[in-house]
């Protein structure tokens, strides 16, 4: 049995599957996948669609919550759709409070939840998902 590998080159990269087809994948690709069956491929394509967007869900809202905390005069725990949106946070938030010393008397801590969240995203985003023929399946 031949096992895949794959070749870097300056613009594309060449993965070379289980069976010796090779297939060009776009050069921002950091993990593939191999699937045997089409149908599991389309599977693992579709949840890789929705986990990104998820990701993406919870950044606009993580977004949402950094800027209302610059309004002094906004009660998060008065109950309400803010209260509700800092309980669905928090537990990503307190991941990253006091991760770092305050600057100016700010937490940098979420900005380091920001970057987490980007490369969250851009790990998922750079999964190539490929069948045995070398068909590509975006998500």
């Amino acid at each position: 049995m031949m096992e895949a590998s794959t070749l870097l080159t300056a613009t594309t990269i060449t993965h070379i599957l289980d069976n010796g087809i090779e297939v060009e994948l776009p050069q921002k690709i950091s993990f593939v996948c191999e699937f045997a069956n089409p149908q599991v491929a389309i599977i693992a394509s579709a949840i890789k669609g929705r986990l990104l967007n998820i990701v993406r869900v919870f950044g606009f809202l993580y977004t949402v919550r950094f800027s209302l905390q610059f309004f002094g005069n906004i009660n998060p725990y008065d109950g309400g759709p803010i209260e509700l949106l800092y309980d669905f946070t928090e537990p990503f938030t307190r991941l990253f409070l006091g991760f770092m010393p305050r600057i100016y008397n700010m937490d940098i801590g979420l900005f380091i939840g920001f970057y987490a969240l980007d490369r969250i995203e851009a790990l998922i985003d750079n999964i190539a998902i490929v069948d045995l023929a070398g068909k590509i399946y975006a998500g």
